[in-house]
């Protein structure tokens, strides 16, 4: 049921900002939405090929950089990570990061959210908001080493 909301607000947003709602790109849009986590273009590639073989990566990367342009998806990205990741989450929220394998977990924390901004910084910028990425080793890469 809520999967069907965000396919709603997808189309809606989509159509808002002039673009086109094909069928590839509600694919993509709901395989990362159902999927309830982070995903690189190409995990996301994977998943959608299975429904649509003819599908391309391109394709894939272009939904991204579309749904990103108009908010419908939040990218993460850090220095060990092979590729950006995407998620359906635009709620604020910080991540951490595992170096290892690169599993990204989503934090929720008003202790992280308490963040004194420098009054320099306020006089040259209009700040919109910040994320905190924290970097560490997971406890399924803990066991393995």
């Amino acid at each position: 049921m809520h999967t069907k909301k965000q396919i709603v607000e997808c189309i809606e947003k989509c159509r808002a900002h002039g673009l086109k709602v094909t069928p590839q790109r509600l694919l993509i849009y709901n395989e990362l939405q159902t999927s309830n986590g982070h995903l690189s273009p190409e995990q996301l590639y994977n998943r959608v090929k299975e429904y649509q073989p003819n599908i391309s990566l391109a394709t894939v990367y272009k939904a991204l950089d579309v749904f990103y342009s108009v908010r419908l998806v939040a990218k993460v990205t850090c220095l060990e990570c092979t590729s950006a990741y995407y998620e359906t989450n635009i709620e604020h929220h910080h991540h951490l990061i595992c170096k290892l394998c690169q599993a990204i977990d989503d934090i929720y924390s008003d202790q992280l959210d308490i963040l004194n901004i420098p009054e320099s910084l306020i006089k040259e910028y209009q700040i919109s908001g910040f994320s905190i990425q924290l970097e560490g080793i997971c406890k399924k890469c803990q066991s393995t080493k």
